[in-house]
């Protein structure tokens, strides 16, 4: 037995301080000359008559309290009497106005030296006249010292409210809906009732099925209080299966015994599927006193719960099944237009809609639209409202273009077909080019750039030269944005380049778009990096417009430029765009971006970082590539880092390339890949297609593709060197027009290559590293290793080549470090075996001493460890920074790693 359980009468209120406290700031105001009203709504049992109690406690001390109760079928000014008691006595006339005066008369005098509080409780049963006296007392206290509280059900929220009307017309009113006690105050109500801790299983279970009510809550446990139970698991399991007591089948049968309002109350609730219980009365127009009993016996019987909706899911199918079909959807029509009616969210609308066999009725239709303007129940259900909307006329274009829209936000692919669907009846052309031009950016996500592009070029071609700016600035980026996305189609969308003018001033989006794809086809064409970089510097520039993934491609783009510092820029603010609104897919462009420009810094490791996270973010709309790019960069990492295999796979997923800029991306991989397989040869035919490709395609920039690089460096290999100097000399031709740091460096490196001229590859490696292209420097400067061995320069060639193969494992470019090892052990040098592990390019004592640094050890604690001097600590610390690219010990167990 439970000997320290109270009587539940007797547990003291929990929670609702805010409440308290607001309404006590209310009752001051009224004091300084700012009467008012607070109404109080909530379920049954949710505390209303508590929070009264509290609020009469609280403002006692500074306010004169009348407090009283409303019961049904009293006279008028029953109320207003019970307030007062005694005191009303008898006024000199039994008219109304002179009732009315008297109990005015009363209530002022009470308000002479500090305000008066009305406390009336079940406010929804109070009498009319009382309601009239305390609207005509508002009225005559407009300058202070009246407070009026008024709790009633939300139930019989507009009976009350209508009651009430002069009064809360007159003064400032304060609504306070009371919702359920949050789980620490059950668990604090039922510490209070138990007088020890509940067990968290209990808890859980009284939160479940009590939903925070209060009164709910203390019925519930009142089966195990008075069987001397404690709010343990054991009990709580007890509780559980006493909720769980009687088959959905047992408890039809039960519900088709009862009587016919407790029937209908059930197949409304059933109906509307929430637990309104206002609404659910008036679509069988239940009386509120019958809506409410039924509501108390469903509940008593736990069919529902406190809340009013259905224990059961299957209960409620079970209900509906019943129904004969046309009855059931006549009353789902019904459920609709009262739910209308009483300005319902326009979801809840659409979801009795959509449950109809057949949409009759044009205001449905105009509900299904705003529901899913309003997107309340998310993309998906919105999408099902669409559908619906379009029974009774599909060919609706508007209808067709909101659907066309939200799809694209879930199902690219669905969205493209319907947005090609509607795109031919729409007959106003420049209305034609802004839907096209969406059209296009869903093509474009979906693979479907080739006959997108050919749908909005026929487009361009139409449009009159008098149509809308903006209009024909979006169908022009969209064209150019589709058409270069394409391999089939590249170069007939850098031909269209050509004939579109430059945007005067960049001032809307589009404008912006189209800027930027311009500045592509000069990019891709190697033509005036002047005119490039003004141009894409043009669309970035512009602080009202948000980050989007076209500032990315600008990005992208400076890079190639050679501004990669502006490029870095340009990338860390839309990343902070990106944190500062929780945009995943944003985030996922951004990670993409990056590792693409960290992977043409040749930051292996970094970039695969960047490319992984982009990969694991959960997005939902990534931008142009789809996360392509993301797997491009970890094919060409892994195809460098020992993780062949890997490689191999990501290739395969890719498939064919789709775009320029892909297409030599994976051809490098591919030849890499062939090269490190012992096939130079196929190595090379793979460079020089994909070259040829290019050359046919109009694409020619020596800066956004290695490739001719990669050639060089194989016909050299292959002892073709003729052809090698042939391929340089067309690259360093295209150099001199487009000429940018990495450029100049791919020309000296080529140059170096064919030649042997050690001098010409230490300024390519010089030219490189300033360029910040760390993997074709260490190239460079393994190249100059074998240069000078050849000339003699033993020592001087170890030691580039010691340097090459640092820079190498500094950046995760494992295959690199092994060749410039390679050469540095056929020189005479010594260097332990390679792995996938960054520290391998540190002697066995650097490591040592890096790890313990890593562990925090000071470097007079590893110095005793190790039985050195400091300065040798210090020495060996030094070269394992250098080595690792790590600038403090912070830095230095990830690169260990």
């Amino acid at each position: 037995m439970v000997e320290s359980v109270r009587g539940l009468a007797a547990i003291r209120p929990v929670g609702r301080q805010a409440e308290v406290e607001l309404v006590r700031a209310r009752v001051r105001e009224a004091a300084s000359g700012l009467p008012g009203v607070v109404l109080v709504r909530g379920t049954t049992g949710i505390g209303k008559s508590t929070l009264l109690s509290m609020i009469r406690s609280a403002v006692r001390a500074e306010a004169e309290v009348l407090s009283t109760t409303c019961a049904d079928g009293g006279p008028d000014f029953a109320v207003a009497r019970s307030l007062f008691g005694a005191e009303a006595g008898q006024p000199p006339a039994e008219d109304e106005r002179s009732r009315l005066r008297w109990l005015v008369r009363i209530a002022a005098d009470r308000m002479t030296e500090r305000p008066l509080v009305v406390v009336v409780d079940d406010a929804h049963r109070c009498d009319a006249g009382t309601a009239r006296w305390l609207g005509l007392l508002a009225r005559r206290a407009s300058r202070g010292g009246l407070f009026v509280v008024l709790a009633f059900p939300c139930v019989e929220r507009m009976a009350a409210e209508e009651r009430f009307a002069e009064l809360t017309g007159t003064l400032d009113t304060t609504v306070i809906d009371l919702g359920p006690l949050p789980e620490p105050e059950v668990r604090e109500l039922l510490r209070a009732v138990f007088g020890t801790e509940p067990h968290e299983d209990f808890l859980r279970v009284c939160v479940q099925e009590c939903n925070g009510n209060p009164g709910a809550t203390l019925a519930y446990v009142a089966r195990v209080v008075a069987l001397g139970g404690r709010p343990d698991q054991e009990w709580a399991r007890w509780l559980r299966a006493a909720a769980t007591a009687g088959s959905d089948a047992e408890r039809l049968a039960w519900l088709n015994d009862q009587p016919e309002p407790v029937r209908r109350y059930a197949t409304s609730v059933a109906i509307l599927g929430g637990a309104d219980a206002g609404a659910a009365a008036a679509l069988f127009e239940l009386p509120a006193a019958a809506a409410e009993t039924a509501r108390t016996t469903l509940t008593l019987a736990r069919v529902l719960t406190e809340r009013g909706s259905f224990r059961s899911g299957q209960f409620r199918a079970g209900l509906l099944a019943q129904l004969d079909p046309a009855e059931l959807a006549a009353l789902r029509a019904r459920a609709a237009r009262l739910l209308s009616d009483e300005g319902r969210p326009c979801q809840e609308i659409a979801e009795q809609i959509v449950a109809l066999p057949v949409i009759t009725e044009p205001w449905m239709v105009t509900a299904l639209r705003e529901a899913a303007h309003d997107r309340a129940d998310g993309p998906e259900a919105a999408a099902d409202y669409l559908r619906r909307a379009l029974e009774p006329d599909p060919g609706h274009v508007e209808i067709r273009l909101e659907l066309a829209r939200l799809l694209a936000e879930v199902d690219p692919e669905e969205a493209r077909v319907r947005y090609a669907g509607v795109l031919g009846d729409i007959g106003d052309l420049e209305r034609r080019a802004c839907v096209a031009a969406e059209y296009g950016m869903v093509a474009l996500r979906t693979g479907h750039s080739r006959e997108a592009f050919t749908t909005l070029l026929d487009l361009w071609q139409a449009l009159p030269g008098t149509a809308d700016p903006d209009a024909r600035a979006g169908l022009e980026a969209t064209m150019l944005a589709v058409g270069i996305d394409d391999l089939g189609t590249v170069a007939a969308a850098l031909g269209r380049t050509r004939e579109i003018g430059s945007p005067t001033g960049v001032r809307t989006e589009s404008a912006k778009r189209l800027a930027l794809l311009l500045a592509t086809g000069m990019l891709m064409r190697a033509e005036s990096l002047e005119n490039t970089v003004a141009l894409v510097r043009s669309a970035l520039s512009l602080p009202a417009m948000p980050h989007d993934q076209w500032d990315l491609r600008g990005a992208v783009m400076l890079h190639y430029c050679g501004a990669q510092a502006e490029a870095e820029a340009v990338v860390e603010r839309a990343m902070a765009t990106a944190e500062a609104k929780g945009d995943k897919d944003f985030r996922a462009m951004v990670f993409v971006t990056r590792a693409m420009l960290r992977h043409l810094r040749g930051e292996l490791l970094d970039a695969r970082a960047d490319a992984e996270q982009a990969l694991s973010t959960p997005a939902t709309g990534v931008g142009f590539d789809d996360l392509r790019w993301a797997r491009c960069v970890l094919a060409s990492v892994c195809s460098r880092t020992g993780e062949r295999e890997r490689a191999a796979r990501l290739l395969a997923e890719l498939g064919e390339p789709r775009q320029p800029l892909e297409h030599v991306w994976l051809a490098q991989v591919r030849a890499h890949l062939l090269r490190g397989a012992g096939e130079p040869s196929a190595a090379l035919d793979v460079l020089l297609d994909c070259a040829k490709d290019m050359a046919a395609m109009g694409v020619g920039n020596p800066s956004t593709s290695a490739g001719w690089v990669d050639s060089v460096a194989l016909l050299v290999e292959l002892g073709r060197v003729p052809e090698a100097v042939e391929v340089a000399e067309r690259g360093a031709d295209r150099v001199r027009r487009w000429d940018t740091p990495v450029g100049r460096g791919y020309a000296l490196l080529t140059d170096g290559l064919c030649t042997g001229q050690a001098e010409t590859l230490r300024e390519a490696a010089s030219q490189l590293a300033e360029a910040g292209c760390a993997r074709y420097e260490v190239q460079a400067l393994t190249a100059l290793g074998g240069a000078l061995l050849r000339d003699g320069q033993d020592k001087e060639a170890r030691r580039q080549l010691r340097a090459a193969a640092d820079r190498a494992v500094r950046c995760g470019d494992l295959d690199g470090a092994n060749e410039a090892r390679a050469a540095l052990v056929r020189a005479g040098g010594r260097m332990g075996e390679m792995s996938a592990l960054t520290g391998d390019v540190l002697t066995s004592s650097e490591r040592r001493v890096a790890e313990l640094a890593a562990a925090g050890q000071t470097n007079r604690q590893i110095a005793d460890a190790l039985f050195i001097t400091v300065r040798t600590v210090e020495s060996h610390l030094s070269n394992a920074y250098r080595k690792l690219g790590a600038q403090a010990r912070a830095d230095l167990a990830a690169r260990l790693r």
